[in-house]
């Protein structure tokens, strides 16, 4: 147990600090170095106990009556308190009436109730916590009752009060979750004492009362606990009439330790649903109790051997079967590990009673104190019916076990096989592991051998025209079913290259400086009717609203590309209901998932009544309609009259392409879902991160008004402007690093043997250049992770100087070799160049980057000319937005990007370009 004085030049706040549990609160919070004030309804009583506190030694106490039951003295009290209280204890409570049920009740004692024991504290807390949180530490702490849970026919306004308290308390615990602030309640019954106590005894039943200084201790436990694993509530229960010897402090510690593992892991299906931060309270939770047991973390074969019931681990698989379970029959299938380490044997068992499960064996060795590796031997799906189906090896990994006991083990899980990257966040776990182990490392999806990539030169030696190695089919084919109903592939996702240099080639002209700047009216239109509804929303609200910008730039980039696309406007700027945008973002995440588990597919397919399977087949029916549509409408072009007009715009390069219908359709649904998608999500990032940065919008603002951009007086943008507008582009570039949209990057395939970064790699190897690992790495980058978007202010000489530096020749055979990190501001000091590929490079690059750009500078130019930005409190801190990251095809925040929108007035609108 931590020693020293665990509150030592803290301020601690105590309602109904007079007597009881408020009382010995006070005594334990002095011998503690806390500073203390002290409320109570009148003085008697409370001037003693101030009186001992400081004759114990503490620094400072304070004291305050307050009649609780009045709201403006309750408001006035908790105004005096802001910013100068470090922990409130909301302690005070009564009990008022007698032992009358609901039907007898007094309301005059119910309202009294009401307010002393439940609005009293919410009024507190509700003024108390914003200012903690904004400090990032503090502490709330209530006082309730196990009535609140446990209730029968007596007592109901009382319990309701301490109802009303707890549900209160357990909200407040979720809004602050990740802010630094501890909230808790500790529940009692039968608190010595107390009228309650003395109601209860003379009614004859209940438990044996608990001592006030008991329920002090259980307070007090909480603060020598770590902040990551306080659990929400905790809950004491009397004994009966005999109590019973008292337990050791070593005993209740442990008790607490366990306690708050146990509530740590609860809800999150066996890490399935698991975020950073709840990872990190289970991880210090288990470690608290793996220090408190002695050394418990050891993977011997007396203390591992065993069937353990698995209630979490770090691995955040997403596997099917246990997510689905009530397809077998229960709600959530029970996780048995069956670990025999004297014939290195594991096995993992996931039931569906009756008859189902899930079976996969593995071989295991110790490799140390905590770490066994395992390897899978196989699997077998068992289904009801008596069927099964054998399913292959398909990885390998270790784990380290945490903690484990009797009948309880936490361990944390690496796997290098799709059980790790089958998680929408996958970005992250190529980013963390390109920090940790450089410029190439490796692991496997399923049988297949995937090196992975971080360093530029490694880059282009793969994607460079030299090699041109196709695309891996392993990946890319989980799209054919959405791009086509007959499995023709796009230019996006074919591995046939004469068939991706036809359709390249017929529509390059389509993306022309020319027509990208006949494109530019269009998107001033469009741009501006979005703003104009989020204008009039702002309007109605008080001059404010919070608006989803994510959608807000679909809906822009939708109508421009189905316009240019195919001459076909969805009037998405509308905000009127559009199929597409309803159904295109969750295929895309399904198919993200299918890439790195193509289990997901088989599994689909053999359960195809299930309501996910059900809605996959629903989304890609839509789209395929939508497809027809867009086909018939490149079709009806007179192909005649463009031509006699030199119309190169994309629908008229498509229309002229030399291919039949069944090959042309995936090549609209390509350039239509990458020509919306993309360019939404960079914008909308790229606003993030302004409103995140006053003095960045600041200079933005200041940019846009010098050239009579900003405000209700601003003059049309033109596209002149977007090359003038030097500190946007800074802005857009390092957003645009920070947030690659395609930040899973691109996947090729070793058709023979190659030599790469010093490594020969073997024919069928898969090559996967995750552009997160190359924009965000720090052995490229200097304050790779930190929003800096001066860095790119004089790219030029900075990138002169910085490629004068640390150079060294390409070698190595068919690739690059690996050095030392030579970060720079601007990228790997031996080719800064080429460190920048939010774009990819090679000749299967963007097409489309030039008209993405104008895009994107020019919706952030008007965006930003007509409202001012903040992030709505709903997005949490830099840290919950990244924990909120998904990869859905792009880069996307899974809750959507809410800013707050302050209208600056009407500007100008113009549609010249």
């Amino acid at each position: 147990m931590p020693a020293g004085k665990l509150l030592e030049n803290q301020t601690v706040l105590i309602t109904g600090a007079s007597r009881g549990v408020g009382e010995c609160l006070a005594h334990c919070l002095a011998h503690e170095g806390a500073r203390l004030i002290l409320v109570a309804e009148s003085d008697d009583g409370l001037k003693e106990v101030a009186e001992r506190c400081k004759a114990e030694g503490c620094p400072g106490v304070e004291v305050q009556t307050c009649d609780l039951s009045d709201p403006a003295a309750v408001q006035k009290l908790a105004d005096g308190m802001k910013g100068k209280v470090d922990v409130a204890i909301m302690n005070a409570g009564v009990f008022a009436g007698s032992e009358e049920d609901v039907l007898k009740g007094n309301p005059e004692d119910w309202e009294r109730m009401m307010k002393i024991n439940a609005l009293a504290p919410m009024r507190m807390i509700r003024t108390l916590a914003p200012d903690m949180c904004s400090k990032g530490k503090g502490a709330i702490v209530c006082i309730g009752d196990v009535e609140a849970v446990h209730t029968g026919p007596r007592h109901a306004a009382y319990a309701a009060s301490k109802y009303a308290l707890r549900g209160f308390c357990k909200s407040t615990y979720e809004a602050v979750r990740g802010s630094g602030v501890r909230v808790m309640t500790v529940s009692a019954g039968n608190i010595s004492g107390t009228a309650m106590a003395e109601e209860t005894g003379k009614a004859g039943g209940g438990q044996g009362a608990i001592e006030p200084q008991d329920v002090a201790e259980a307070v007090m436990l909480s603060f020598r606990c770590s902040p990551n694993c306080v659990a929400e509530e905790i809950r004491l229960f009397g004994g009966g009439a005999a109590k019973p010897a008292a337990p050791s402090a070593e005993e209740l510690a442990r008790a607490a330790a366990r306690s708050r593992l146990l509530d740590a892991v609860k809800d999150q299906q066996r890490g399935l649903k698991t975020s950073k931060q709840q990872r990190d309270e289970v991880l210090a939770a288990a470690a608290e109790l793996a220090e408190l047991q002695g050394g418990a973390a050891t993977t011997d074969a007396d203390s591992l051997s065993a069937t353990w019931q698995l209630v979490w681990t770090t691995e955040k698989e997403t596997l099917f079967i246990l997510e689905n379970a009530r397809w077998f029959g229960t709600a959530a299938g029970e996780v048995y590990q069956v670990i025999d380490v004297a014939e290195q044997y594991l096995q993992n068992v996931i039931t569906f009673p009756l008859e189902g499960a899930f079976i996969v064996d593995s071989d295991i060795a110790i490799e140390g104190d905590q770490r066994t590796a395992f390897k899978f031997s196989g699997a077998t799906l068992q289904l009801p019916l008596g069927r099964a189906l054998s399913l292959p090896p398909f990885g390998q990994g270790w784990f380290d076990t945490i903690y484990c006991d009797d009948d309880l083990r936490v361990a944390q899980d690496s796997r290098g096989d799709t059980l790790v990257v089958n998680v929408q966040n996958v970005h992250r776990f190529f980013q963390s592991n390109s920090h940790k182990y450089g410029a190439i490392w490796r692991m496997r999806i399923l049988n297949n051998k995937v090196v992975v990539l971080g360093d530029p030169r490694l880059v282009l030696a793969v994607v460079s025209r030299k090699n041109e190695l196709q695309k891996a089919p392993e990946i890319y084919d989980t799209v054919d079913y959405l791009f086509s109903p007959t499995g023709r592939r796009s230019f996006f996702n074919t591995h046939d290259a004469e068939e991706w240099r036809l359709v390249r080639k017929s529509t390059a002209p389509a993306f022309s400086l020319d027509n990208i700047r006949k494109a530019f009216p269009l998107l001033m239109r469009t741009t501006n009717e979005v703003c104009d509804v989020l204008a009039a929303r702002a309007a109605a609200n008080g001059g404010e609203v919070e608006a989803e910008v994510a959608e807000a730039g679909m809906r822009i980039t939708l109508d421009v590309i189905g316009q240019t696309l195919a001459g076909y406007d969805f009037h998405a700027r509308t905000y009127a209901r559009c199929e597409l945008l309803e159904a295109i973002p969750p295929l895309l995440a399904e198919f993200t998932m299918r890439s790195t588990n193509p289990l997901r597919a088989l599994l689909h397919a053999l359960l195809p009544f299930k309501q996910e399977s059900r809605l996959f087949r629903q989304r890609v029916k839509t789209c395929h309609k939508w497809w027809d549509t867009l086909l018939a409408s490149v079709r009806s072009l007179d192909l005649a009259a463009a031509d006699a007009g030199g119309d190169t715009s994309l629908r008229a390069c498509l229309a002229r392409a030399p291919i039949k219908d069944d090959l042309l359709r995936p090549q609209l649904a390509a350039y239509l879902v990458a020509g919306f998608e993309t360019t939404a999500h960079s914008i909308a990032w790229a606003l993030y991160e302004i409103a995140s940065h006053p003095e960045v919008q600041a200079k933005l603002g200041a940019e846009l008004a010098a050239r009579g951009l900003l405000g209700p007086g601003a003059r049309p943008l033109e596209f002149s402007d977007l090359a003038e507008l030097s500190y946007l582009n800074c802005v857009l570039k390092e957003s645009m690093r920070l947030h690659p949209v395609a930040s899973s990057g691109t996947v090729r395939k070793a058709d023979k043997a190659l030599t790469l970064g010093g490594y020969r790699l073997s024919a069928g190897t898969i090559i996967w250049c995750p552009l997160i690992s190359l924009l965000t790495s720090s052995h490229n980058w200097e304050r790779a992770e930190d929003f800096w978007p001066e860095r790119w202010a004089d790219e030029g000489a900075a990138a002169a100087a910085a490629a004068a530096a640390q150079r060294q020749a390409l070698g190595g055979g068919d690739g690059a070799a690996p050095c030392a990190s030579a970060p720079t501001p601007l990228g790997h000091a031996a080719q800064v160049a080429k460190s920048y590929l939010p774009f990819s490079d090679g000749p299967r690059d963007c097409i489309g980057q030039n008209l993405a750009l104008m895009e994107a500078r020019a919706v952030l130019a008007t965006m930003l000319g007509r409202f001012e930005l903040s992030v709505a409190p709903r997005m949490g801190n830099r840290e919950a937005v990244r924990g909120a990251e998904v990869m859905k095809l792009t880069l996307q925040c899974k809750t959507g990007i809410h800013l707050g929108l302050k209208s600056r007035g009407r500007a100008a609108t113009s549609d010249s370009p």
